[in-house]
């Protein structure tokens, strides 16, 4: 298979990651290792909106919960 049969498969985080952030997003940028970079991007400020409505939706069930969502 060929990387061009993957280009449909391609995620919303995947897709946004090249645009742009407005000048008044702090630029951060973390790095771990040569292969793992954080960059404070749209699929970043994304993923932190979906924690913070899944927490105040229901903040019980989200502390609870909240080691599943860590990365140990």
């Amino acid at each position: 298979m060929a990387i061009s049969d993957f280009i449909s498969f391609r995620t919303f985080q995947v897709l946004t990651s090249t645009i742009p952030v407005p000048e008044f997003v702090p630029a951060v940028r973390h790095t771990f290792n040569d292969y793992f970079v954080f960059d404070l991007n749209v699929p970043a400020i994304h993923a932190a909106l979906y924690l913070v409505y899944y927490l105040l939706l229901e903040p019980f069930a989200a502390v609870r919960n909240l080691p599943h969502l860590s990365y140990r």
